[in-house]
């Protein structure tokens, strides 16, 4: 994958784990007897048998969006090439 097709599709995974993450938390809410979003938190549903799903959504919002805000190092440029490109 290019460098410029990873910095496009970086933002999308973001915005995808993050909307992974919501409709896994309200969907874990909805079928989990006497869960309240209003008066219980979102980590008490990790919590019993059924929680690996809301530990795994968990794990991969983390991994997208952390991933968004670190890039890797073939996302860098060095700063002379940057300048070659990108003249004042």
């Amino acid at each position: 994958m290019t460098p410029g097709r990873t910095a496009r599709l970086l933002p999308l995974a973001a915005i995808g784990g993050s909307i992974l993450f919501d409709v896994a938390w309200m969907l874990m809410g909805h079928l989990r007897p006497g869960y309240s979003s209003v008066s219980r938190p979102i980590s008490a549903l990790a919590i019993g048998p059924d929680g690996v799903f809301v530990r795994a959504a968990f794990l991969l919002y983390g991994a997208l969006v952390s991933r968004r805000g670190c890039p890797s190092h073939s996302d860098l440029q060095p700063p002379a090439k940057a300048a070659k490109e990108h003249p004042p």
